[in-house]
């Protein structure tokens, strides 16, 4: 079973993953979420001719996009960006689906989402949602910052309600599961017990 620790090592691997999935063709990229750093620098010395763009940067509140806040508008211009990436961003998004809907007027017609995603149906969100503060593990789906929780099931409602159409997906966790946690998906009957995160790569259906 996967330990505590390992959410630091996973923040580690997930960016070495993130940099395999992205096409070389994908030369102006939108990042939004948690910090991509060494991506940044990695990438301004093997592909000088890819730019990636935080959305802080052209708008830092993104969060706060919403039907209740109709002046907030990331007036992004029309084929901006090859590739949007959502590196635990839509988490902290105060309305996920209108956030995704802003953001794909920016994508070009056959530009790319990708979001990493945590899974709040991992065990020790569990843990922290059935012992509250007594085994509570403030991270992952609980991390500070983030207001949003989803599910697999969730993340493919939300795709489907704002017009993206899954391409691949991956499942971040482990295959080695523990008695517990066999007891836990038999009990709960998700076998997404042993997934830290979701991996999501989806394109954009004209509309």
């Amino acid at each position: 079973m996967l330990e505590y620790k390992d959410y630091p090592i996973y923040r580690q691997e997930i960016v070495k993953y993130t940099e395999t999935i992205v096409p070389q063709n994908a030369h102006k990229i939108l990042v939004f979420g948690d910090k991509l750093h060494s991506l940044d620098y990695k990438w301004s010395k093997s592909r000088p001719e890819t730019k990636i763009t935080n959305l802080d940067s052209l708008n830092k509140n993104w969060v706060y996009v919403s039907d209740n806040n109709p002046e907030i508008d990331l007036a992004l211009e029309k084929d901006s960006f090859d590739m949007i990436i959502s590196y635990h961003g839509i988490e902290k998004s105060l309305d996920p689906e209108r956030l995704i809907l802003q953001l794909r007027k920016g994508l070009t017609s056959n530009g790319q989402f990708i979001f990493i995603t945590y899974n709040v149906s991992h065990i020790y969100s569990l843990y922290h949602i059935l012992a509250d503060e007594l085994l509570s593990i403030k991270d992952g789906a609980f991390k500070e910052g983030n207001i949003q929780r989803f599910s697999y099931n969730q993340l493919k409602y939300l795709f489907e309600d704002t017009g993206l159409e899954v391409q691949k997906e991956e499942i971040y966790g482990t295959k080695e599961e523990s008695v517990m946690a066999r007891q836990l998906i038999r009990i709960t009957k998700n076998p997404y017990i042993t997934a830290l995160s979701f991996v999501f790569i989806c394109k954009k259906l004209e509309t």
